[in-house]
């Protein structure tokens, strides 16, 4: 059981940071495209 749960943490931990990298290459991507806007929005 613990191994199992210990299997399932590893795999989210993996895909938190698959989703914080992919949020930081978008967020990256409209900063370039977009430029002034962007940072005007935020």
């Amino acid at each position: 059981m613990s191994s199992r749960r210990s299997r399932l943490t590893k795999s989210s931990l993996m895909s938190l940071s698959f989703i914080t990298d992919l949020g930081v290459l978008v967020s990256f991507y409209i900063w370039k495209t977009s430029g002034t806007t962007y940072l005007l929005v935020v």
